[in-house]
């Protein structure tokens, strides 16, 4: 009896032992199960980021990158997967003016940062590229660079490039620029003005913060006198290459060491809608302190900027060519002038430089400093509050510039309570910048700096920004029935040229469409004019070599009685 007994508890034990083993099997089963599911659902899911982002190349670690070995083809996207990188650079990528390549952040966010080495991103010898931040809808700025070492830039275009496009991109704490584009020349002649030329840069939508060096730097700053380099033994000065089709919009700035914006070599350059905050706050070298720079080669726009608590000058111009027009920007707040100008040798005489319809206020030293003197300089409708001196203008002995409708207030205080303008420096009804402008037919102004339509009233107003009035609020309200809608309607009827002289040509953009009647009205709301086509025309021709100079109103209306109005100027 005791065997049977023992063997029945050696099978209990027995079935024991199995069951604990099949229990320990099974979780070990659930295991390899969940772990095989998760590694499904990553592969799935970057697979589908790829898919998301158009990927036909990734890229995944700090490395040199040769489009000669890549095997990519214009038109094609190359993917950074989101994590983190000490530098990316890319070399020879180029695609083609219809077809350029992409390089954008994948599956989140792209962060580039190191303490030694070098650049943050960096291009050789490629063109045609757009570098965008766009890649994951959760990040304004989807590639981050927050650190290079000291002299390094967060994102360097050199070499041959061209055609290139940065922008949600967010850059700071490196130890110079924030965004530079440029190549110098060597002894090498391939890189001379004249040789070489970038064309076609855009940087946009981006913010630079927290740089050593400059915001951004674009451009060589010594387009006027070269740079001299010893070419085999022989000293010789050589000159930096154009960057024809520069546009810089659109950009957040703050807190740089030195310059917010500096570009040079620019000869139809457009610079607006940037916003800069604190720039030159700890320069590495004297003078490198401003807001805005416009260096040697400089032609071009400057409009709808906001510059504030700058340690220089809040705008500057030294050795710019050709004609440059500075109009809607918003300048406060500055350790030296609102805006400075000069020459530099090699400056070319006689270009036009207009200034008119900025906003100046609180400069320690004058409102605005011209000494520009081989220049034909304008200054308009500006307006200037707390200068440090007291002066609006300050010129060079001997120089004498067209000036005209500039207000000057001396107390931001008063100029507040007073209602000059309200806290964000907009003018007020009373306001004694309201319809007190002059027209300037070297540079018809539409809208202002917060982009609404100019001039509302009488007259353009004075200062960056157009006084908006509720129903019934501004003097001159005969003309809102003329003027009413005309926003609307502008894109549907176009005017040309403006300003006129002995006609103004009026075309409908929808060539399908005509005009029955036309009426020309002064800004007194008084008709001037009124004509009726013997048959209905998409384009009428409008005699005004009688009229005198000014603004005028026009209304068409269509034969299935539809209006249309717009402005011009009579020259």
């Amino acid at each position: 009896m005791s065997m049977i007994y023992l063997c029945l508890f050696r099978i209990k034990n027995s079935l024991i032992l199995l069951t604990k083993q099949a229990l320990r099997l099974n979780y070990v089963c659930k295991f390899a199960l969940s772990l095989l599911l998760a590694f499904t659902l990553m592969l799935t899911s970057q697979s589908l980021v790829a898919q998301t982002c158009n990927c036909n190349i990734t890229i995944s670690k700090a490395a040199m990158y040769d489009g000669k070995a890549l095997g990519y083809k214009p038109g094609q996207t190359i993917c950074i997967a989101a994590g983190n990188y000490s530098y990316l650079y890319f070399k020879n990528i180029v695609g083609s003016a219809t077809q350029p390549i992409k390089i954008i952040n994948c599956g989140g966010l792209v962060t580039i940062g190191t303490s030694t080495g070098t650049n943050g991103i960096q291009f050789y010898d490629s063109k045609f590229v757009k570098l965008t931040g766009s890649g994951d809808s959760r990040y304004k700025y989807g590639i981050n660079l927050n650190k290079t070492p000291s002299g390094a830039s967060g994102i360097n275009v050199t070499g041959f490039s061209s055609d290139f496009e940065i922008e949600r991109v967010e850059v700071s704490g490196t130890g110079f620029a924030g965004i530079m584009i440029k190549m110098d020349p060597t002894c090498n002649p391939a890189t001379w003005r004249g040789n070489f030329s970038m064309y076609n840069i855009k940087v946009h939508d981006n913010y630079v913060h927290d740089t050593y060096g400059e915001g951004m730097y674009i451009g060589n700053s010594f387009w006027n006198s070269g740079i001299t380099k010893t070419c085999d033994g022989v000293s010789k000065v050589v000159y930096p290459h154009n960057i024809y089709g520069l546009a810089i919009y659109n950009n957040l700035v703050e807190r740089t060491g030195a310059e917010g914006i500096q570009y040079a070599c620019a000869p139809d350059y457009q610079v607006y809608n940037n916003v800069i905050n604190y720039a030159g706050i700890s320069p590495f070298q004297q003078y490198q302190n401003n807001g805005i720079q416009a260096s040697g080669g400089s032609s071009g726009q400057l409009y709808n900027n906001i510059v504030r608590n700058v340690g220089g000058n809040g705008i500057i111009f030294v050795g710019h060519s050709g004609k440059n027009t500075i109009y809607n920007n918003l300048v406060t707040d500055v350790g030296g002038y609102g805006l400075f100008c000069d020459n530099r040798a090699g400056t070319p005489s006689g270009n036009p430089l207009i200034v008119t319809n900025n906003t100046f206020i609180k400069s320690a030293q004058d409102g605005l400093c011209f000494y520009n003197k081989l220049d034909k300089t304008t200054v308009t409708n500006n307006a200037v509050i707390q200068a440090g001196t007291g002066k609006i203008i300050k010129l060079i002995t001997g120089y004498q510039i067209t000036q005209s409708t500039n207000y000057y207030g001396s107390s931001l205080s008063t100029a507040l309570t007073t209602n000059v303008f309200d806290i964000n420096y907009r003018p007020q009804k009373g306001s004694p910048l309201v319809d007190k402008g002059v027209l300037n037919t070297s540079c018809t102004l539409t809208t202002d700096l917060a982009g609404n339509g100019r001039p509302k009233g009488m007259a353009i107003d004075i200062g960056a920004y157009e006084f908006q009035p509720v129903a019934g609020a501004r003097e001159g309200a005969e003309l809102r029935g003329l003027t009413e809608g005309l926003e609307t309607t502008v894109r549907e009827i176009s005017s040309s040229p403006s300003p006129c002289v002995d006609e103004i040509v009026l075309r409908l953009t929808n060539p399908d469409l005509t005009m029955s009647e036309v009426s020309i009205y002064s800004i007194d709301g008084q008709r001037v004019n009124h004509i009726i086509p013997a048959t209905p025309a998409n384009e009428v021709r409008v005699e005004t070599a009688m009229l005198p100079t000014g603004l005028y109103v026009y209304q068409v209306i269509t034969p299935d009685l539809k209006l249309l109005k717009g402005r011009f100027i009579k020259k």
